[in-house]
């Protein structure tokens, strides 16, 4: 797992009642964008807390001090635009954490693996759940759904290849039904001498 994590940015749409930030990933694959609450990197936290670690995630993640200085919760309606990017910095500096943590962990019994590709899960892939105690972290629906494989995308951006998406695999459709649905062209024979000879038993000679 060889990962790279940043937040770019943080959307606060009124509608939703909660702010959303946005979670840029790099890898050998390619590259996406997630979109992730508050709430959610508590959680990773949380969990990270809770779970067995190995010693060195232990002394990397448990005991640093952004892990201990985690941000703390506001009221949506109290957070003004710098409050959120101060914790947008702070979040993108544990996660930062917990991603390096967990690419140089090389013990198979740790957790640290496990809880950062859950948190981070990849395109087209389910949460891994290698344990029944493991915790899976909480993902909201249309953060899934926003998941795109090319960062720079807007969410304006991301609806609309969706919809192109959709239109083109309604076609695609509708052009197999329609050639299932046609028989093919008969093929025309084309009457030969060696034709005649393998008919000649079947014709009529009666005059």
């Amino acid at each position: 797992m060889n990962l790279k994590t940043s937040i770019s940015h943080v959307t606060a749409p009124a509608a939703k009642g909660f702010a959303e930030y946005v979670v840029q990933i790099v890898d050998h694959r390619g590259a996406w964008i997630l979109c992730r609450r508050y709430s959610q990197f508590r959680e990773l936290r949380d969990a990270f807390r809770r779970m067995p670690l190995c010693s060195s995630c232990s002394k990397l993640v448990r005991d640093n001090y952004i892990t201990k200085h985690f941000p703390p919760r506001r009221p949506f309606g109290s957070a003004s635009h710098k409050t959120l990017d101060e914790r947008r910095v702070l979040l993108a500096l544990f996660l930062n954490v917990a991603t390096a943590s967990a690419q140089r962990c090389g013990d198979i019994e740790c957790t640290a693996r496990d809880l950062v590709h859950n948190f981070l899960v990849m395109p087209h892939e389910e949460p891994v759940d290698s344990s029944p105690d493991m915790p899976m972290l909480s993902a909201d629906v249309d953060s899934t759904r926003d998941a795109s494989p090319m960062l720079g995308f807007t969410r304006k951006d991301r609806q609309s290849l969706r919809k192109s998406i959709s239109r083109k695999v309604v076609q695609l459709r509708g052009d197999a039904e329609l050639k299932r649905r046609t028989p093919p062209p008969r093929r025309k024979t084309q009457t030969t001498l060696a034709t005649i000879e393998e008919i000649r038993p079947y014709l009529c000679t009666t005059v």
